[in-house]
């Protein structure tokens, strides 16, 4: 039967074996020289007056202690009897021994695991037979696979329905001796989702098992890249509307002179008509030129104060859409309209507003002259899909037209980029600007020959 004792309180036997780690053999508690008050009393209860007590030791350390008596038996202890009781301590000794390690194993386990599975990144590990070992809740979050669908299936099945990922990791495989280990990687996820991931390669060789290990470390930086693309390019526009007011200024009133020269000498060619004519061309591109101007100072120095008051979006689309249907209509254009039920309210400027999200649509109506669908979403989204990392309402236009190469996508805001030689490439300048004043952000999407989607996100108002 177990027992415990104080070590620093009790004084008998049992805790001086404890304290001087040797066995103590009691023939007769009552001749016993070394028994105490406690040991009688122990020796009472158990009607016992023969017991030996041996210590149990891990690496030189008394750990418990394991005893024997005749209160079963009724016979005498006999010293074999006392050497086997040491040696069932030595075995009870190694049990506990492999116990512990085990308990600590199992904890540093259990650490390991609540570490990989609390981490803000991706971990997703491999067999060298490319079946999925392990793969975190932060994995789960950044490929929407679940955990059960995901271990101990091969990695081709697991993102097969992400083949650009399959690749990444086809390459690297094929590839380990030249290949960085380091990469970032822009993905089409199941869901649709564009995701831009750093992605960190690591190969470990487990001697004992004689295999390797393949470590994929995944940080979705798609937030990151837009904010860095966004950084970049509202500096390029700021440096842009600097130096395009300056030169636009600088013509604008050589441009009014020669206007009114051209005028005048038109008005005294009154009996020749053919430079007459030629004339009046010439006055049309100037006025070409200077709505060219006009542009360009309302892109750099707008020509009023956004004027942002709380209100409902209802409006701004109303009026947008009707402008726009009738030209839908006359090019043989679809015209889908989804928008939620119950919007929150806006900090908006109606007329900027209608006019950014009308030179959207213009410009989807422009890329489509055969016709084609154009829809318009407007919706409210959680903080973890929006541009703003905070809840907003997404305006997206998408068309089916020609679609923007992928060179072209960083430049579309740039002042004076347009691949429309009838455009003078200042629409989506403006609208970048508008969006900027809203406190919002745009973005875009587009694959040559199936068409493009610009997504505005603003802030729903406090």
């Amino acid at each position: 039967m177990a027992a415990s004792y104080d070590i620093d309180r009790h004084d008998c036997i049992p805790t001086k074996v404890f304290r001087s780690g040797e066995t103590i053999f009691v023939k007769d508690i009552h001749t016993e020289q070394r028994a105490t008050p406690l040991d009688l009393r122990i020796a009472e209860v158990g009607e016992t007056d023969f017991f030996v007590f041996t210590p149990i030791k891990s690496r030189d350390r008394v750990i418990g202690i394991l005893g024997a008596d005749t209160k079963t038996s009724r016979r005498e202890i006999r010293e074999i009897d006392v050497e086997s009781l040491q040696i069932l301590a030595n075995d009870a000794a190694r049990v506990m021994e492999r116990s512990d390690l085990y308990g600590r194993l199992i904890a540093e386990r259990n650490l390991i695991q609540s570490i990989v599975t609390h981490m803000t990144n991706g971990i997703v590990t491999m067999d060298e037979w490319g079946k999925v070992t392990w793969f975190n809740p932060y994995s789960e979050n950044v490929f929407n696979i679940r955990q059960e669908d995901a271990l101990g299936k091969h990695y081709r099945e697991v993102f097969a329905a992400i083949p650009s990922w399959i690749e990444v990791i086809d390459h690297y495989l094929a590839s380990q001796e030249n290949e960085k280990p380091s990469l970032q990687h822009h993905s089409v996820l199941q869901d649709g989702k564009e995701k831009v991931l750093e992605v960190h390669f690591s190969t470990i060789y487990q001697e004992k098992q004689n295999q390797s290990i393949l470590l994929l470390f995944i940080r979705d930086i798609t937030q990151r890249r837009r904010m860095e693309d966004h950084i970049r390019r509202s500096d390029r526009l700021v440096s842009l509307g600097v130096l395009a007011a300056g030169i636009a200024h600088e013509m604008r009133n050589p441009l009014t002179g020669i206007s009114l020269l051209m005028d005048d000498l038109h008005d005294h060619l009154r009996d020749r008509p053919r430079e007459r004519d030629l004339i009046q061309r010439s006055l049309q591109e100037i006025e070409r030129v200077e709505n060219l101007i006009n542009g360009l100072l309302d892109f750099a120095v707008p020509s009023r104060a956004v004027n942002l008051e709380v209100r409902p979006f209802g409006d701004v689309l109303k009026n947008t859409l009707f402008l726009v249907k009738k030209l839908c209509k006359n090019q043989d254009i679809s015209l889908s309209i989804d928008t939620d039920d119950s919007l929150p309210l806006l900090n908006l400027d109606a007329e900027k507003l209608q006019q950014a999200l009308l030179n959207l649509l213009l410009n989807a109506i422009q890329a489509m002259p055969d016709g084609g669908d154009l829809s318009l979403g407007v919706r409210t989204i959680p903080a973890e899909d929006s541009l703003l990392s905070e809840p907003a309402v997404r305006i997206e236009v998408a068309d089916t037209g020609k679609g923007i190469s992928s060179e072209d996508i960083p430049y579309i805001f740039d002042p004076f980029f347009s691949r429309n030689p009838s455009g003078c490439g200042l629409g989506l300048a403006i609208v970048h600007s508008i969006v900027q004043e809203h406190k919002g952000r745009i973005s875009v999407s587009s694959q040559l020959g199936k068409g493009t989607a610009f997504w505005v996100d603003l802030p729903v108002a406090d």
